[in-house]
């Protein structure tokens, strides 16, 4: 490279920078910069007019900032918090809404996790919300707020000759007497074991091939 200046702590140069070794004390600029062995620094890489915007290098950690703010950790563990500058999980998100975006190329469909005062699968192509749970452990597909457990809204659709919103069923091999069923059980100790107290099931009468009389 050309150098058009040269003092004691600043090299400015008009073309490439290169060596094995070096300490420069202050600034270094110039075009391009080649290093053939470790480049040595003791903070962080700051954006050229833009210092709110860098990369630093920490202790066994590297985080990204930007409007100077970090943004980014990879902690000496190897966790990546974003928004989280102490990760304890191997992705570790933090925000006032923490979510995952999908984006399918192929397909066209792209789906978001979102995590807030619930966990929910969101269908972004559609618009539409397909599952949820609440801070209770309750469970709705189709609804976003229940007072039962468990909630299924939906239109109902023909399935074997029946309209219905839901199919349990039971892929043991054909026989006599196999098919899907619903238990209903509750606690029946001190110790808080379940048993089932009904059930109800739909079975197969007979154990012929092609015969589905139930």
């Amino acid at each position: 490279g050309i150098v058009t200046t040269l003092t004691a702590n600043t090299v400015t140069s008009l073309g490439a920078v290169s060596g094995t070794t070096g300490t420069f004390s202050g600034a270094v600029s110039g075009t391009t910069g080649t290093f053939t062995g470790d480049l040595t620094i003791p903070d962080k890489i700051v954006h050229t007019g833009d210092t709110d915007t860098s990369i630093r290098l920490g202790v066994d950690t590297v985080t990204v900032e930007t409007g100077g703010s970090e943004r980014i950790r990879v902690d000496s563990s190897g966790r990546l918090g974003i928004g989280q500058n102490s990760p304890t999980a191997l992705l570790h998100l933090k925000s006032n809404a923490p979510y995952i975006t999908f984006e399918d190329d192929d397909n066209n469909q792209d789906w978001q996790i979102q995590a807030t005062a619930w966990l929910a699968i969101r269908d972004q192509t559609n618009s539409a919300e397909r599952l949820r749970i609440d801070s209770s452990g309750r469970v709705m597909i189709g609804q976003t707020s229940s007072v039962v457990p468990f909630m299924i809204t939906a239109t109902a659709s023909n399935f074997g000759g029946m309209v219905m919103t839901g199919v349990f069923g039971d892929a043991t091999s054909y026989a006599s007497g196999v098919g899907g069923g619903i238990t209903l059980s509750g606690k029946y100790n001190s110790g808080g074991s379940q048993v089932g107290f009904a059930a109800i099931r739909g079975l197969k009468e007979n154990g012929t091939d092609g015969n589905y009389a139930g």
